[in-house]
């Protein structure tokens, strides 16, 4: 019978409380009441191939997979009781601004000092 390591060690602990995930703590987690229990919970997504291929090259590049990245987001909304980042519908005019940018219109500056005095004016 192979020797099972502990859940994590209070170094892990307080990594996953600042939501880094780090490597031999993603088999076991403990609840609030100090009980140690296996992830068991699954998840299936639906999502644009292309999508997940940009997304896992990017998180490979921090050292995340895709399942510490979801992990990582199901935390953060846990914890601030909702969405972590601002969802909104872009506006009209803001939808305008965002296509002229992207088809290369509008404003360029050198500086932020230049653009600040822009929008002085």
């Amino acid at each position: 019978m192979s020797e099972m390591r502990p859940a994590f060690s209070h170094e892990c602990f307080r990594y996953r409380l600042s939501l880094i995930v780090s490597n031999g703590c993603d088999t076991l987690t403990e609840t609030k009441k100090g009980e140690r229990m296996p992830k068991t919970a699954t998840i299936a997504v639906r999502i644009e191939p292309e999508v997940k291929r940009e997304v896992e090259k990017i998180l490979s590049k921090v050292g995340l997979s895709t399942a510490e990245a979801v992990n990582v987001f199901f935390r953060r909304v846990q914890l601030e009781k909702g969405i972590p980042f601002d969802v909104k519908i872009p506006n009209e005019e803001t939808r305008k601004a965002i296509e002229e940018a992207r088809a290369g219109k509008g404003k360029k500056f050198r500086s932020t000092r230049e653009l600040i005095a822009d929008l002085n004016k």
